[in-house]
């Protein structure tokens, strides 16, 4: 199953309604959007990008919450402007990532990616990439209550079954 289903707890966005609600309306989905680019205190954080339009928009709430979920906490940093040049920087990155595939547990193909300080994964079927994830490696705490951006880049980095 994609991971991008691990989102957080519903007792932890209920906590956090108020500020997930201002999140959901400051980022909302525009038409035809496939995936996002995440930015906290203007550095990369991740992307994700889904191969359907459709399928994209239904989950846009739930990445959207598991990225601002694990933001939430962070102190701002003064500002710092995310710009266009980090994202393709980011992107660029991802790009000399190393890959292993493992057959997917269902259709396709799991890959995973390591570089650097970017871990990654995506699902291929009939040469289509159904969900592609990449994240800049942290160290998750082990007080984290729920899966989160970091939690989901360690993710990645453990093999398939």
């Amino acid at each position: 199953m994609p991971t991008f289903l691990n989102t957080p707890s519903k007792a932890a966005i209920e906590a956090n309604k108020h500020e997930l609600d201002n999140c959901l309306d400051a980022f909302s989905h525009v038409p035809d959007q496939k995936g996002l680019i995440v930015f906290v205190n203007g550095a990369v954080v991740g992307f994700d990008l889904i191969s359907r339009a459709a399928a994209y928009e239904a989950l846009h709430p739930k990445l959207v919450a598991s990225y601002m979920m694990d933001a939430l906490p962070q102190k701002t940093n003064g500002g710092r402007k995310a710009t266009l040049d980090d994202a393709r920087a980011f992107v660029k990155e991802t790009q000399s990532c190393s890959e292993k595939r493992y057959k997917s547990t269902g259709l396709g193909w799991d890959y995973r990616f390591e570089g650097g300080t970017t871990v990654g994964s995506s699902l291929v079927h009939d040469a289509t990439v159904v969900h592609a994830a990449f994240f800049r490696e942290q160290q998750a705490t082990s007080n984290d209550r729920m899966v989160n951006f970091a939690r989901r880049s360690e993710y990645r980095t453990r093999r398939a079954v």
